[in-house]
């Protein structure tokens, strides 16, 4: 059908033209752009529609032109180049690509691991005793468990203040949150002392040291000398 479209259109009537109507004899063979535009003419007609039929056709050309166009753009740099600086190039541009590649996933293997668990225990007692915590923080501080340590100070902190104002150690609450609950400068900037270093390192997954448990006990102490 396509080569009788052709035929027709370059003006070949051949065989099983109607009857009484003279054929056309062309002068010579046709030439290339008779037809191709030609073959333009029969290919644009209803009946050859070459877009792919039951399917959402999208242009990303827009999207994606000027990526291509960047990189076919460094990769003519980069041919202009000397040999070896184009191997320095690709060394550089490598090393680069890995050290950004192990960061991602060093990021999302940080991401999916267990996150540490909250700095207060679920068994913090409504009416935790604060020097049983003292206690309890010194003892832990010597066997060179220092998160634990200043975690069972910020808890003794806690249980001192709050059995002053006649309440409770509330484990519901954020660190920032229960800083937020204190109006008294005193109570306040000690206190930031213990949420500073828990913020930081307790949910950071960072290691607690003697110095840290140190910073802590003096808020402490400077907490009791107010009490």
């Amino acid at each position: 059908m396509i080569r009788r479209s052709v035929q027709s259109v370059l003006g070949l009537a051949g065989a099983g033209a109607p009857a009484g109507v003279a054929a056309a004899q062309p002068a010579g063979p046709p030439r290339a752009p008779e037809i191709r535009a030609a073959a333009q003419e029969v290919l644009s007609g209803k009946y050859y529609d070459l877009e792919p039929m039951g399917r959402l056709h999208w242009d990303w050309s827009w999207l994606f032109g000027p990526i291509f166009d960047f990189f076919d753009g460094i990769g003519k740099a980069i041919s202009k180049l000397p040999l070896p600086a184009t191997y320095l190039l690709i060394g550089v541009l490598t090393a680069v690509s890995l050290g950004l590649l192990g960061h991602i996933l060093y990021s999302l293997y940080r991401a999916m691991g267990s996150p540490r668990a909250a700095f207060f225990e679920e068994s913090a007692g409504v009416r935790a005793n604060p020097k049983l915590l003292e206690a309890e923080a010194a003892r832990l501080a010597e066997q060179g468990n220092h998160a634990d340590a200043c975690r069972k100070l910020y808890e003794a902190a806690l249980a001192a203040v709050e059995e002053k104002r006649e309440g409770h150690v509330r484990v519901a609450l954020t660190n920032s949150e229960y800083l937020k609950t204190f109006r008294t400068d005193w109570v306040v900037s000690n206190l930031k002392v213990f949420v500073d270093l828990i913020d930081w390192k307790w949910y950071g997954n960072m290691d607690f040291d003697r110095d840290d448990f140190q910073s802590c006990r003096r808020a402490y102490d400077r907490m009791l000398a107010h009490l």
